[in-house]
């Protein structure tokens, strides 16, 4: 889309003619038409003057933030399983099986599901497979090979893997992939809030953790324990896909914890 086209198409958003926005701006309506011809471009000036009167962003305007988002470079499957493979088995050296498997059984099917979207961010969320933290139930079936290989390679686990693309945020667990292969959807469109914050007040000096919080228009909303370089790299992601800070929070006083009950009592979750 042309510079052109976007100028028109703000101008017809507002419901203006050409002449209503020269007026605004003290220029003739011959100027106007140039811009959303393309036969000549706005100054500077001009364009921080039609941002302000069209209610958008220079970004928006410039078309930027697509320019930044299409320019940040997506993981492949076989980063995705060395990274996971290290979180998932931090006392050993991982094993070329582990690796593949990861690679060719989870990530790149999951890869193709997402497609076009890129996936820019990834983690996991290790869990035991009974007690405190569990996923495994009689609910959740382990009835396919790829799931009980899964088991097998890495020690019973079935925890959580959260994949942020230009669109939003997926989360399943290896079980649910393998036995249904689907991705449960956290939209940004439908999101009211997505944050970062410590995971324990500071009162606690327990672990290396970050508290990632999201809570939907709906509210809905979950709280997940990642590693702190997991969280520092979805902050540099975030900066592209939300440069405005429009959901994406970013807080230090504020524990995970804390935002959960905060957002039952559904007290409003401002900026510090």
């Amino acid at each position: 889309m042309t510079m052109g086209t976007r100028l028109k198409g703000m101008r017809q958003v507002k419901g203006w003619s050409q002449a209503e926005v020269a007026d605004q701006l003290v220029i003739s309506r011959q100027s106007i038409s140039k811009w959303e011809l393309d036969q000549s471009l706005p100054d500077l000036t001009m364009l921080k003057k039609l941002a302000i009167l069209y209610d958008f962003s220079l970004d928006e305007l410039l078309q930027l933030k697509e320019e930044k988002i299409m320019a940040l470079t997506g993981m492949t499957a076989q980063d995705m399983a060395e990274k996971t493979v290290k979180l998932l088995c931090p006392n050993q050296v991982p094993t070329e099986t582990q690796i593949t498997f990861l690679e060719e059984k989870f990530f790149i099917p999951i890869s193709h599901q997402l497609a076009p979207e890129k996936v820019l961010w990834q983690t996991v969320i290790p869990a035991l497979p009974t007690g405190v933290g569990s996923n495994l139930t009689a609910e959740c079936p382990t009835d396919t090979e790829e799931s009980r290989l899964y088991q097998q390679y890495f020690r019973g686990d079935n925890g959580y893997y959260l994949i942020l693309t230009a669109a939003g945020l997926f989360k399943t667990t290896p079980v649910e992939w393998f036995e249904t292969k689907k991705l449960k959807r956290i939209l940004f469109d439908e999101l009211e809030i997505l944050a970062l914050a410590p995971y324990f007040d500071t009162k606690h000096t327990m672990g290396n953790k970050s508290a990632l919080f999201y809570g939907k228009k709906n509210g809905n909303y979950d709280l997940f324990a990642i590693q702190k370089p997991a969280a520092e790299a979805l902050m540099q992601v975030m900066t592209y896909l939300d440069p405005e800070a429009v959901f994406f929070k970013q807080y230090t006083k504020l524990y995970g914890l804390k935002l959960s009950k905060l957002w039952r009592k559904k007290k409003r979750l401002t900026d510090e």
